[in-house]
């Protein structure tokens, strides 16, 4: 999940290459598949609260994903971030993240028993 929200934010950051890259040659898309892996797993060892936290982090990921394939084809070439071309876009996508990481972690916390101490 991290490693795929780095390369995202890579992503973003940057102006949109031109012409695209072809999706499978997609510097995010390895982090992507390693996501696919991660969540294989995590489907196989519940507990079924943890898995359904997964499957929402995972689909608003892939979800992000084709957001910022579209900006990055929409504005091929230009000289902004994608972030920038696109706004709205960027800031949904970065509020489903948080949300949805945190529900994720929260819910795996409980699952192996883990807890945060106040200081």
């Amino acid at each position: 999940m991290d490693e795929a929200y780095r390369r995202l934010d890579d992503r973003w950051t940057a102006p949109p290459p031109e012409p695209p890259e072809p999706h499978l040659v997609d510097p995010v898309y390895p982090a992507l598949r390693a996501l696919d892996e991660a969540h294989s797993v995590v489907l196989l060892e519940g507990p079924y609260d943890v898995a359904e936290h997964a499957d929402l982090v995972v689909a608003s990921v892939g979800d992000e994903y084709r957001s910022q394939r579209q900006v990055l084809g929409t504005h091929q070439g230009a000289l902004d971030s994608a972030a920038v071309l696109d706004s709205a876009a960027h800031r949904a996508a970065i509020s489903a993240r948080t949300l949805h990481r945190a529900n994720f972690i929260e819910a795996a916390r409980k699952a192996i028993g883990g807890h945060l101490t106040s200081r």
